[in-house]
């Protein structure tokens, strides 16, 4: 081990970290002129590394100009290796370029007085008319030169005012209309039509609206129309009430069944049945 040689590597030698550790190893084994043999596994070994990453580093340091390495140049085959560290190898970093002073802000330019005499004519006249393509301000709001707006008043139309429905509860939808018609459904209500034209007896509606009212009672849910809810209730045969034979026949499920058990139906009602104008309560 040179100590001459260890020095020169901790004070010249550019590098850090493993590049280092890897001269200060060969520097171990080298003289007072930086020439060392050892192998390179030794190598490894020492700086707690693999075979593979001392070769990958020897190659750096070779390329950096601090290690010269002789392939087969040493005792026995191995490689001779000369450490290069000297002050006339350190290589001072080249000075910074000086930083360019700022350029001086260009003053403000005057301000013309009016009426400015250099500016150049306008291109076109300003038209006395509109042109024909001019397009109209929507109604109720008009827009000044200044690009205020000016309100106007609406055109009066023959459009009705649309009443908007409140959402609300089944049961407070249902104890409104029970409080002023025992029947919530109009003789004229489109769902007549509907089953009607199934070939339904009203029975099985007058069947589906006990089930769908039992339904809703204890419902929070909110609706805007619950006559319509209950119309695609119906379209949909949501409760599976009923269904229908091969020979058009309308029978009662089991589920439609026990439904008519719990509210008073005959089970086993078909597309016949009670008097068909019965009240929806």
């Amino acid at each position: 081990m040179s100590v001459r040689t260890m020095a020169r590597v901790w004070d010249l030698s550019i590098h850090g970290g493993s590049e280092l550790l890897m001269l200060l190893a060969i520097a171990d084994f080298a003289d007072d002129e930086g020439r060392a043999y050892p192998a390179v596994p030794t190598l490894a070994e020492k700086c707690r590394m693999k075979a593979r990453n001392a070769n990958y580093i020897l190659s750096a340091l070779r390329a950096s100009g601090e290690l010269e390495i002789l392939v087969n140049q040493g005792p026995r085959g191995t490689n001779l290796y000369r450490i290069l560290v000297n002050e006339e190898a350190r290589r001072p970093c080249k000075p910074l370029q000086p930083i360019a002073p700022l350029q001086p802000i260009a003053p403000l330019q005057p301000i013309a007085r009016t009426p400015a005499l250099h500016c150049s004519k306008p291109l076109h006249c300003i038209a006395d008319e509109p042109s024909l393509n001019h397009q109209e301000p929507p109604v109720g709001v008009s827009h000044s030169i200044f690009g205020e707006e000016n309100i106007i008043e609406k055109q009066e139309t023959d459009r009705k005012p649309v009443r908007k429905k409140v959402q609300q509860m089944f049961k407070t939808w249902h104890d409104a209309a029970m409080a002023i018609n025992q029947n919530v459904f109009a003789a004229d209500d489109p769902i007549h039509a509907y089953i009607k034209q199934l070939g339904m007896n009203r029975d099985f509606l007058l069947l589906h609206w006990a089930w769908f009212k039992s339904k809703q009672l204890e419902n929070t849910k909110l609706q805007a129309d619950w006559l319509q809810t209950f119309r695609n209730s119906v379209k949909g045969n949501y409760g599976r009430l009923w269904y229908r034979t091969d020979d058009g026949i309308w029978k009662l499920t089991t589920a439609g069944k026990q439904v008519a058990l719990e509210h008073g139906f005959d089970e086993s009602m078909t597309s016949g049945g009670r008097d068909p104008w019965g009240t929806y309560t």
